[in-house]
């Protein structure tokens, strides 16, 4: 009988390995449960359960259950979105070609489109694309003769020495880049001249979330990434070469300075330039139809396109710089600039500069007068033309009401967009002595027409309240004792149709009479805005007369003078009363240093104490005390389904916060309160359900796998959402992302990003709608309307004034006078917490189907840098006094993406008003959980959550007394079962070596002698 290997070396062999596997699943099935938020984000949840013994109701009308149906639903609308966001910035008369016409293609983003933002955490990334090819292809003969010559990746085109690295852009959170790539033109040199063909180069530059885009030189001479490179100049001359005619198509989702491409005689001149922006999976599909004229783009920038970045004026601010006189150098940002930002800037300097030039254009687009812009805010051409004329104007009442006539005065039916600014009157004698800074023109209304038929007309009327012409004065007096206020100067206002933001086409004038402060002395000097936040919605969609908390109505004023101050102090603005001397300086971005006063207030997100601070502790006067513990414990018979339309003051809301037991559902809540990651968590007393949030700037990310993002459609990035100008249609992406939302079985989405584009150099401007907080306002309500009409609750981000990548996780204080920071940062905000509204079906309390209006914004991310010394998801002033208490919000705020670096900063978050803590365990607590102040804050932060989702779809299906619970998901499933699978095995390899050793005790014949120790 052949012998059996020794015990003593089978015990070697096998006990460690047993160890390492029974290890490895005991501390995977430990981190896999701790980050079970994350394992659902990524592998998906179980199925949903509704336990209900009443009838079952259906809430929202669900236009199928099938994912795949849903989804190419979503592709059709994210087509017309493509269609009516691409704009065509010049054009000579060469588009639209002939069907079936020759195309030649050039250039690297030819072979590597940008589809989306691969490094970016929000981006959904492409799976199955179109490829710009397949997109030609739909219309003509792509003729690959060039791109046959594009073998592998071309060199990427690195920094010039002493600038920044464009490999490793500084603060890149997420690997982020600057290399741009493009294949030498010499590569082109045996592609033979092509007859009768169009050469289409593509050009594309890449946004980043974590990173800005490199502001400064690189090894060929290309000034920054924004600007075109010698390899890319020299694609278009060979083009132009082999084929004669040349249609650039730009892939980008910010500006570039396009001078080279549109200047007359330049040898880099092409004859069309269309701006298609970041497609997504599909809008390649779309460049046929819009190269050929199936489509008439009727798409207009939503920035302004300037000749040189680096002689804008944030440009000196834009990036890293440091104190250099405080511990660990903190980072900081001035907003010099103030409100002068983009089209504001420009078209300001045109009326004070006796020196600036802006610059004018031909028809066809290109450069007729070489001036500082290229391309206004709001421009773009068509393939037909259109004659717009005001038939109307109205200046009764509240409101500004101007009628535009839009005739299609062209060959080809075309939609049109219809822009109206005001220009407010600037004095000296008033707004220089009040610190008050006015742009020339502001954006006050626009609409984008339906399809007109040539020849054919259509009347647009645009109105807009004239208190939205005032200004806001941080320096004037209050009778109450309190400072600044908005502010309607008398004098006249130029109300102007235009084509851009530069081309007048009519103006009208209204005057206003006298001056009037809104400064809250009563309720005639209170804006009407304010009213309606602060006022109760009805029904049928109105406002009641009277505040729905407290007995007066609150006038915005003064809640951030420490920044104004420091502005003033530290970092002087620029200004019309002294334009030239006061624009921004060029400075070091390390060496500044600090004055004590400032530094002083740094820090608090470290040294918060709960029990002693004085403005959000438990001591008598602060903020937040009180010495009454809040009821709890009752048993009121009451769960989340019974709250659902509901007013949010409603007294039934007592009856159910009442039901919390602080000591029994203490895990549950700090859960819920301190680990909302990409989930909220259960709180079985109140029948709150766990939700699940997907983020996806262009579209629902559900699970972060390629087959996860099959599920879902892919749209293009909000600046092309925003060239659409059309907020019907965003009402309908919202739509689809609800519909979607319904379909996967997600409950909120971290989205939209509202931003604003304050520098082309930004990162994130891909995930922005535009530089104007009007128009993004507009674009974000009509989506979270859509979306919150389908039940999506949509967590509206960054608030606030979270306007570059660079440090902005590393508290970065971020300093501006209110003014800027109310009329441009927060108005983005503003605009659709007060004005999305949704309509929300419910039982009532006879248990008859009803459905009633309310607001649609019911979820706010707040950002992650600081608002002067105190991080944005933590300041009090942002959170609970403007955006609770002047404007009147109701839904949970939760914090961007973060890892506290200490137990207070989870106390100061909450007690700072962010209800919910995204971070990056679910294990953070609260070091005060217990006093009369830290549970009454509790208690309000679960009513904000609650009310959140009650009003959504995480009640889809669920009557009043119905609770919801899910199943075990399939990653927890598998882990039981490879756990059972481990120990089981564990457990035989155990019993096999007891057995083989009794049997060698027994009969050591049948074993080979133990080896020699240390053999």
């Amino acid at each position: 009988m052949k012998q059996r290997m020794s015990n003593r070396k089978f015990r070697r062999i096998w006990i460690p390995i047993i160890s390492v596997i029974a290890g490895l699943c005991l501390l995977a099935t430990i981190a896999m449960n701790v980050l079970s938020d994350f394992m659902n984000d990524y592998l998906g949840r179980g199925d949903k359960v509704i336990h209900n013994d009443g009838e079952a109701v259906s809430y929202y009308e669900k236009a199928t259950d099938d994912r795949k149906i849903s989804r190419e639903t979503s592709y059709q609308t994210a087509m017309k979105v493509q269609n009516e966001g691409t704009v065509l910035l010049r054009n000579n008369g060469v588009l639209p070609l002939a069907k079936n016409s020759k195309i030649v293609p050039f250039g690297y983003r030819y072979k590597a489109p940008i589809y989306g933002q691969m490094g970016s955490g929000s981006a959904k990334w492409a799976v199955e694309p179109i490829t710009p090819q397949k997109g030609l292809e739909s219309c003509f003969t792509v003729d690959n003769s060039a791109a046959d010559k594009m073998k592998g990746d071309p060199k990427g085109l690195k920094e010039a020495e002493g600038t920044l690295k464009a490999g490793d852009v500084a603060g890149s959170l997420m690997g982020g880049t600057s290399v741009i790539n493009e294949y030498n033109p010499s590569i082109y040199d045996g592609v033979a001249g092509v007859s009768g063909a169009t050469a289409v180069v593509f050009i594309g530059r890449e946004g980043q979330e974590g990173s800005d885009k490199k502001y400064d030189g690189y090894e060929d001479g290309t000034p920054h990434y924004l600007a075109f490179t010698k390899n890319e100049l020299g694609t278009i001359k060979k083009a132009k070469e082999i084929c004669g005619k040349v249609v650039a198509v730009i892939e980008a989702s910010t500006s570039m300075e396009y001078a080279p491409l549109v200047t007359s005689g330049s040898e880099y001149e092409v004859d069309a330039l269309v701006l298609m922006g970041h497609v997504g999976e599909r809008g390649f599909g779309a460049i046929g139809d819009i190269l050929c004229g199936n489509v008439n783009p009727s798409g207009r920038t939503v920035d302004i396109h300037s000749r040189d970045f680096t002689a804008d004026p944030t440009y000196r601010n834009f990036g890293e710089f440091s104190y250099a006189n405080e511990k660990d150098k903190p980072y900081y940002i001035e907003y010099q600039e103030d409100i002068y930002t983009g089209y504001r800037y420009y078209e300001t300097a045109d009326k004070v500069d006796s020196d600036f030039t802006y610059g004018e254009l031909n028809a066809d687009g290109s450069v007729k007068t070489a001036g500082a812009v290229i391309y206004p805010f709001g421009y773009g051409l068509s393939y037909t033309s259109f004659k717009k004329q005001i038939t109307e104007f109205k200046s009764d009442g509240d409101d500004i009401s101007v009628t535009v006539k839009v005739t299609n005065e062209g060959e080809r039916a075309g939609k049109e967009v219809v822009q109206i600014y005001y220009g407010a009157p600037y004095t000296a004698e008033f707004d220089g002595v009040n610190n008050i800074e006015k742009s020339d023109v502001v954006l006050g209304a626009f609409a984008k027409t339906e399809e007109i038929a040539k020849g054919a007309s259509k009347d647009v009327t645009l109105t807009f309240e004239k208190e939205e012409m005032a200004s806001y004065c941080s320096s004037h007096a209050n009778g109450d004792g309190s400072k600044g206020c908005y502010v309607l100067s008398s004098g006249d206002y130029v109300i102007s149709l235009r084509n851009n933001s530069h081309d007048v086409i009519e103006e009208r004038t209204y005057n206003n009479p006298e001056t009037v402060w809104y400064d809250g002395s009563d309720e005639n000097h209170i804006r009407n805005t304010d009213k309606k936040g602060q006022s109760a919605m009805k029904a049928d969609g109105s406002f009641d007369d009277k505040p729905k908390s407290g007995d007066k109505y609150k006038a915005a004023t003064n809640l951030f003078e420490a920044s104004t101050a420091y502005m003033e102090e530290e970092a002087p603005v620029l200004s019309r009363k002294n334009w030239k001397t006061t624009f921004p300086a060029e400075k070091s971005r390390t060496d500044k240093n600090v004055s004590e006063k400032v530094k002083s207030t740094f820090g608090i997100e470290s040294s918060f104490e709960p029990e002693t601070d004085s403005k959000l502790g438990n001591t008598e006067g602060s903020k937040l005390y009180t010495d009454k513990m809040p009821n709890s414990g009752k048993n009121n018979s009451l769960v989340l389904s019974h709250m659902r339309g509901l007013d949010f003051n409603d007294k039934k809301w007592d009856d159910f916060l009442d039901q919390i037991n602080y000591s029994a559902d203490k895990s549950d809540i700090v859960k819920l309160l301190t680990g909302a990651n990409y989930s909220t968590y259960k709180v079985d007393a109140l029948g709150l359900p766990p939700t699940l949030e997907a983020d996806g700037a262009n579209g629902i990310k559900k699970v972060k796998t390629d087959a996860g993002m099959k599920l879902t459609a892919t749209y293009g990035y909000a600046p092309l959402m925003a060239q659409t100008y059309n907020v019907e249609l965003m009402y309908e992406v919202g739509v689809q992302f609800g519909q979607e939302s319904l379909t996967v079985g997600v409950n909120g989405w971290y989205s939209p990003a509202i931003n604003l584009h304050r520098s082309p150099f930004s990162g994130r401007n891909f995930e922005y709608y535009s530089e104007d907080p009007l128009l993004t306002g507009k674009i974000a309500a009509a989506i979270v309307s859509g979306a919150g009409d389908n039940g999506l609750v949509c967590y509206i981000k960054h608030f606030a004034v979270n306007d570059q990548e660079t440090r902005r996780a590393n508290f970065l204080h971020t300093w501006a006078r209110e003014q800027a920071m109310r009329e441009l940062y927060f108005k983005a905000f503003e605009i659709p917490v007060k004005e999305a509204v949704m309509t929300v079906k419910y039982t009532d309390a006879q248990g008859n189907p009803a459905e009633k209006k309310m607001r649609a914004a019911t979820a706010i991310m707040c950002a992650q840098n600081d608002i002067g010394a105190t991080i944005a998801h933590a300041n009090y002033e942002l959170i609970v006094g403007m955006l609770r208490g002047e404007w009147g919000f109701d839904g949970l705020t939760l914090t961007d993406m973060y890892v506290a670096p200490n137990k207070a900063h989870y106390d100061l978050t909450l007690r700072g008003g962010s209800d919910c803590f995204l971070g990056a365990e679910a294990l953070g607590a609260l070091t005060d959980f217990d006093s009369a102040t830290a549970r009454t804050r509790i208690r309000e932060a679960l009513h904000h959550i609650c009310f959140t989702f009650a009003n959504s779809n995480v009640l889809a299906e669920s009557p009043p007394g119905s609770t919801v619970t899910y199943k075990l998901a399939p990653w927890k499933i598998g882990l039981i079962v490879t756990n059972v699978l481990v120990w089981v095995f564990a457990a035989f390899m155990t019993v096999m070596i007891v057995l083989r050793c009794l049997d060698e005790k027994k009969h050591p014949e049948n074993y080979l002698p133990a080896p020699e120790k240390g053999t």
